[in-house]
This record gives structure tokens, sequence and C-alpha cells, in this order.
């Protein structure tokens, strides 16, 4: 959906430093990580960024975006 344009286009090349990495995590971390932002249980750095973003995503999307993200170097 809209997360190449701050992590890169395989989640390696955040737009800005403050943005994570994504790509090789854990999958399991990215789908936790998601659901909290979806659930605005995350508030620091850029989090807001991220409600948003977290709150288009289904848990089958998330699910796949973590699998996928896991899989890029």
């Amino acid at each position: 959906k809209g997360c190449p344009a701050c992590h890169g286009p395989t989640g390696n090349q955040p737009l800005l430093p403050v943005y994570p990495k994504l790509a090789g995590q854990n999958p399991e971390y990215v789908v936790l990580q998601l659901k909290a932002f979806k659930a605005q249980e995350r508030k620091s750095g850029q989090a807001a960024l991220m409600w948003g973003m977290a709150a288009q995503l289904s848990d089958k999307e998330m699910d796949i975006l973590a699998k996928w993200l896991a899989k890029q170097k």
C-alpha cells in the first residue's frame, strides 16, 4: 500500500534516517507492530504517521506483507 513511500520499494531504503529498515525483519514482530499501530497503542517517535497506514490493512494483508518483508535483503 503506502509502505514504499517511507521505507523504500523493498523495505531497506528508508526515506529518512528515523524510519526503520523493514527488510529481513521477523514476520511475527512486524505483524505485532502493525497491529499495535492500528490500535494506536504505539505512541513514540513517528507512530502517528503509521496509525492511518496500518488502519488500512487487514490481518491477512499484515501477514502477507510481513512474510514478504522477511524475505527481502
